[in-house]
């Protein structure tokens, strides 16, 4: 049998027709992750309801948050100092002997599985809830989808008395 020999040229040349044929992976429409929804829910309902989640994960991530809010939120002994420090009507009692911020919501990430956390009034009359560490969530944020029993609660909030206006006894 002869032997066929294959000249440098030649190989070049195959070598180019195969990766115009199966391409190098650079054309490759870049896979797109899907931006996480995120929402203000006011229930495991509402949760389950609105955004189509098994409720059952729906009471798993909102469990979580009001472990976070028990644990985190700052305690005050007298209703009074908790309503210095956070604001008029903004208080409730924790436990037998302490007071902390009311919890009014949860701003769900619907990843999977699905968080959240605690949210509260804002203390400046604006329509929306601030997170534990201050960080508002207001109505007017587009990206943020509201239930419409937190736009009611968020609404509300706007009519609170600012902090430090008539909040402690």
């Amino acid at each position: 049998m002869p032997m066929i020999r294959f000249t440098n040229s030649y190989m070049i040349a195959i070598s180019g027709a195969c990766l115009l044929v199966t391409g190098c992976g650079g054309d490759e429409p870049a896979v797109k992750e899907k931006p996480v929804v995120r929402g203000i829910v006011t229930s495991a309902i509402e949760c389950a309801d609105i955004y189509n989640v098994d409720i059952d994960k729906c009471q798993k991530a909102i469990r979580g948050a009001i472990s976070i809010h028990e644990s985190e939120a700052p305690k005050y002994n007298r209703l009074a100092k908790c309503q210095a420090a956070e604001g008029a009507q903004r208080c409730e009692r924790a436990g037998q002997t302490d007071f902390s911020r009311r919890l009014q919501a949860f701003q769900m990430k619907f990843s999977d599985p699905p968080t959240a956390v605690p949210l509260y009034a804002t203390t400046d009359s604006t329509a929306g809830f601030i997170s534990l560490n201050d960080t508002a969530v207001l109505m007017d944020q587009d990206e943020i989808k509201f239930s419409d029993h937190a736009a009611t609660i968020a609404e509300q909030n706007a009519e609170l008395p600012k902090k430090g206006k008539g909040g402690a006894f």
